[in-house]
């Protein structure tokens, strides 16, 4: 009779502290993390955080000024400024570096959500095994909370400036956990 119990929430990852205050809490617990190619994450919390209103500025504009400052640490982020930096989140190597100094890698599921989407019941299939659970599927596997950005164009020039930037994280990140984002578009 085990009780489970879930959190979702992409600032977890991102912030360093957390990981060690998870482990604190509980080392067992099993951490899932779900990854969205890089450059289209960085789009979708641009829009998100264009219709908060909490930034004002073009999305080419904000990549170039970001490419300009090179490394930003992530422990120089905070809750305050967040929203400003929308491509140091997917650097997604340096932040699971940082869990795996706390779990070992058997207690984290990578998953990509292009493969929750295009496959939700085989990717759900993977979440019930890893945490051990019977499997119970909804009626429904749909997406939610889907942004209004459908149809917003990235200049080819300004993809190829964050495949560049992204590249080695990409590298690194199929050497840890065997991701591979599609970056030939």
């Amino acid at each position: 009779n085990k009780k489970i119990t879930g959190e979702a929430t992409p600032n977890y990852m991102f912030y360093t502290e957390v990981a060690e205050r998870i482990y604190k809490f509980n080392p067992g617990t099993k951490i899932i993390i779900l990854l969205r190619d890089p450059t289209d994450r960085a789009l979708s919390q641009y829009f998100m955080e264009l219709n908060r209103k909490k930034i004002n500025r073009e999305f080419e504009k904000m990549v170039k000024e970001q490419l300009k400052k090179k490394e930003l640490s992530i422990n120089k982020i905070t809750y305050k400024n967040h929203h400003e930096e929308i491509l140091q989140r997917g650097r997604y190597y340096s932040q699971i570096k940082n869990w795996l100094n706390y779990f070992p890698r058997k207690q984290l599921l990578i998953l990509k959500s292009e493969e929750f989407f295009r496959q939700p019941k085989e990717t759900l299939k993977k979440v019930y095994d890893f945490l051990e659970l019977s499997e119970v599927y909804p009626d429904k596997l749909e997406a939610k909370n889907i942004g209004q950005y459908k149809n917003a164009k990235i200049p080819h020039e300004l993809k190829e400036l964050l495949y560049t930037y992204y590249q080695k994280e990409y590298n690194d990140l199929y050497n840890l956990a065997g991701i591979k984002f599609d970056t030939e578009r």
